[in-house]
């Protein structure tokens, strides 16, 4: 009986082990939920996630974006993105971009295909459902607090999501740098930095004769008015002095274009005044139904300026702003850059890059001229 009871015993716990093996090996790992992600895990048999087919890459928020090695299809969510990935002949792989861009005369011109794809919204609001629809491999992005639960949904539906914020010159470049390695389009970008480092190098050398206090103070006027401008954290201010300027709002702080007072533009008395491409209202009237603003030099001295080309923006945070930069130098200082072929300069650029000449484009500076003010 002892035998048997003996036996019985064991075969119970033998039995009891085997059950608990088999429920380990049922139960799943609990994993930390910051491990997790936003992105559903995918079965490793899938030759897309296949180790060797994604690359990791960190983003201008400090983000680590997994990628695929390969990208072929693009979204870009705001024109300045837009613009940058045509700086690196990148615009085929569009598969949706920002509305803007969708009906802009320049793009369009490049890349008549730009109108055919989804137009996804801009600052303003971007539409999730058309951008998870058009199934990119990257989404182009900018950073904010707006877009954080956009980032998030798209990485729930396991869309990658790269952040560019190109707000400095060297912000710019390595924007640049970055969209090229993604798209697989890194000889493009580095020519087109190539061209804008070699722009600022000879702008610099040319003025390399005059003294830093005999620079002229320049006020940079954005599409939301003739007081509508930014400081010296801004990318535009990047552009004023390497033309050869010193920004008249170099004090302010943050990010954006911020407006100020007439009373303001009158202290900081700048020689002159340049208005983006984009300033939609009258630069003559605005200045003149501004009180006190007939009192600043560069209204005075008939210095007043609006960006010449009629077809697209050169303050634009991309390569192609080098030209915004060698129009102002040549502006401010015309004796130093005398012999400067512009018209020949914008032609050429257009034709190497966007492969027709900016008057094959449409373009034209008939409105390099200051603007006159009675």
């Amino acid at each position: 009986m002892k035998k048997i009871k003996l036996f019985t015993l064991m075969a119970i716990l033998v039995f009891g082990m085997i059950m608990l093996v088999g429920c380990e090996e049922e139960t799943p790992a609990v994993q930390d939920p910051a491990q997790q992600g936003n992105v559903a895990p995918v079965a490793n048999n899938d030759p897309a996630v296949d180790e060797g087919d994604t690359r990791v890459m960190t983003d201008q928020a400090g983000r680590q974006v997994e990628l695929a090695k390969e990208v072929n299809r693009v979204i870009t969510t705001w024109r300045p993105s837009t613009s940058l990935l045509f700086a690196i002949g990148g615009q085929e792989k569009l598969v949706a971009a920002d509305t803007h861009s969708t009906k802009n005369e320049f793009l369009l011109g490049v890349y008549p295909e730009i109108g055919n794809i989804p137009g996804i919204g801009n600052r303003k609001g971007l539409n999730l459902e058309e951008m998870v629809a058009a199934k990119p491999d990257v989404v182009f992005i900018w950073q904010g607090t707006d877009t954080e639960p956009v980032i998030k949904q798209l990485e729930q539906q396991g869309i990658a999501v790269f952040v560019l914020v190109p707000e400095s010159q060297d912000d710019m470049k390595e924007a640049t740098r970055l969209m090229g390695e993604i798209i697989g389009h890194q000889e493009q970008a580095e020519a087109a930095i190539a061209y804008y480092d070699n722009t600022v190098k000879m702008i610099v050398d040319k003025l390399a004769g005059v003294a830093k206090e005999d620079l002229p103070v320049a006020f940079m006027a954005g599409s939301g008015g003739l007081l509508n401008t930014v400081g010296g954290e801004y990318y535009q201010h990047f552009l004023i002095e390497n033309a050869g300027g010193k920004n008249a709002a170099a004090e302010l702080k943050g990010f954006g274009w911020q407006d100020i007072s007439a009373e303001q533009m009158v202290t900081w008395n700048p020689e002159y005044i340049f208005a983006t491409q984009f300033f939609d209202a009258d630069l003559a009237e605005a200045v003149k139904s501004q009180a006190g603003l007939q009192n600043v030099k560069a209204v005075q001295e008939g210095k007043v300026y609006k960006f010449p080309a009629n077809i697209t923006s050169w303050d634009f945070p991309e390569p192609l702003s080098a030209l915004g930069i060698l129009w102002m130098a040549k502006t401010m200082h015309p004796d130093v850059f005398a012999d400067l072929d512009f018209n020949a300069e914008v032609e050429n650029y257009h034709k190497k890059f966007f492969g027709k000449t900016f008057t094959e484009l449409g373009g034209n500076l008939d409105e390099s001229a200051p603007i006159t003010i009675k």
